[in-house]
């Protein structure tokens, strides 16, 4: 494919943006995919290009609807999405579907991760009540997979591999939210006191 091809595909990218910000950015950001194509080549400049619009696309409605950038919006999204595929591999067994909803579980998380790390708010408390909601939803995510796990048909039933994976992808996971849910609590209960004591 010549360039201009390269060009033209990704103005059709560029159409997604919401318009008011595709009008003032629009020529900017084709502009500098052509210089990227032409200094990086075509599989390099599209790897960063896919990676740059899953980012910034949802990104730019959210602030379009809200009037303020939300980094935590999309990362939740993300997180939800990961956990119920992940259960949904649990509940199906052993199956190619299984197999299936744990790469986008995966994929879910690589996704909510590098959108993190881009909007540079990893550990960014939004709210006061953030280390509830984490502790909170840690805890129901394992009250499921210790309930799924001993329902009446899977009790005689051993895990397949790819159901075993999942659980423990799930498991590690709801242990994880837990502790950054009581790591966090703790951090706000220390605050609280030094501005009562200070």
């Amino acid at each position: 494919m010549s360039d201009r091809v390269h060009i033209a595909l990704y103005r059709r990218f560029v159409c997604c943006y919401p318009h008011t910000f595709r009008d003032e950015y629009g020529e900017d950001l084709a502009t500098t995919f052509a210089l990227q194509l032409a200094e990086h080549g075509a599989t390099r400049c599209w790897l960063r290009t896919g990676r740059d619009l899953m980012i910034t696309i949802p990104t730019q409605y959210l602030e379009l609807r809200m009037n303020r950038p939300s980094s935590s919006a999309v990362t939740g999204i993300c997180l939800a999405l990961a956990v119920g595929a992940t259960l949904a591999a649990l509940v199906t067994g052993t199956s190619f579907y299984s197999l299936i909803l744990v790469l986008l579980a995966i994929a879910a998380l690589v996704l909510a991760a590098t959108f993190r790390r881009a909007t540079k708010s990893a550990l960014a408390l939004e709210t006061s009540g953030s280390w509830k909601k984490f502790l909170a939803t840690g805890s129901i995510l394992l009250l499921v997979i210790v309930i799924l796990l001993n329902l009446p048909s899977n009790k005689n039933q051993e895990l397949s591999e790819a159901a075993w994976t999942a659980m423990m992808v799930s498991l590690l996971f709801s242990l994880t939210l837990i502790g950054a849910g009581l790591v966090m609590g703790a951090g706000r209960l220390i605050d609280h006191r030094r501005s009562v004591e200070g």
